[in-house]
């Protein structure tokens, strides 16, 4: 099999550790590196970027990710559950460092380091640079929340329920110097029906990711098997503005559910 030493650069949030779960139960072995991207997209300050989505995207969509970012994973730790991915894997021996930007020199030698045959990367919130794609001795990889290359960029799993679509899924592919645009190694979808909430398209969207990490792991995937992404049919999503959160707290959907609440707190109990 080839080789599988994984450096893995994540946001490491609570939802980052129920999708990755079942991948870091079975490829802890293979683990050598866990970098924390702390910072938000885009931001000089997360307190100034929150105020930011708070004033652009309103209250709604700012509690959703604050609930699911902050609130709930303070809570789970009060209780003492895992809330993130460094509390899952806390007592592992694992190293796990926490940067602003990945692509700081200094963590790019720190992720060097650790010779990683795979530099996967997972909901981490900075744009990789060239030099850190190539840190990798096999290849650079990430797990994106759509169905590429429509629906590159932030926050997917509003944008499908903000559109009315019949159809969401994840993508799994190479790395590139575009965001989300690499070439695609496997895609897996799922039926919206039943979705009536950005965190029930999420819950669905993050059952996929550990079973197609474990099969390229497995080699059941592989990135000698790619599809070129056809860009002309790309789209690309930020935070919705004011107007767009208007619209969409004026539909039959909600951000999150007690159902959803309660899924997640089942998954990490």
């Amino acid at each position: 099999m080839k080789g599988r030493a994984t450096v893995l650069v994540t946001n490491g949030n609570l939802i980052s550790l129920i999708a990755l779960r079942l991948w870091l139960d079975a490829n802890l072995s293979v683990l050598k590196l866990v970098v924390i991207t702390t910072k938000l997209p885009s931001a000089k300050s997360n307190v100034r970027e929150t105020f930011k989505i708070l004033r652009n995207s309103g209250i709604r969509y700012c509690g959703f990710k604050l609930f699911s970012n902050l609130f709930f994973p303070l809570f789970l730790k009060i209780i003492g559950r895992p809330y993130n991915v460094q509390s899952y894997i806390r007592n592992t021996g694992i190293r796990v460092i926490r940067t602003e930007n990945v692509n700081d020199p200094a963590v790019i030698a720190k992720i060097k380091s650790s010779s990683p045959d795979i530099l996967l990367s997972f909901s981490a919130t900075t744009k990789f640079c060239t030099e850190l794609i190539s840190a990798s001795k096999r290849v650079s990889i990430n797990l994106h929340y759509a169905l590429l290359p429509k629906y590159a960029g932030l926050s997917p799993y509003f944008w499908y329920l903000f559109n009315h679509e019949k159809t969401s899924g994840c993508t799994l592919h190479v790395i590139s110097d575009v965001l989300d645009a690499g070439n695609v190694i496997e895609m897996r979808s799922f039926a919206m029906n039943g979705c009536n909430s950005v965190a029930s398209v999420l819950l669905q969207q993050t059952k996929l990711v550990s079973p197609m990490l474990n099969d390229f792991y497995k080699g059941k995937t592989s990135e000698n098997s790619l599809t070129k992404q056809n860009l002309s049919e790309r789209s690309y999503f930020r935070h919705p503005t004011k107007d767009q959160a208007v619209v969409f707290n004026k539909s039959s959907h909600e951000y999150i559910t007690f159902e959803d609440a309660r899924e997640i707190f089942n998954l990490v109990s």
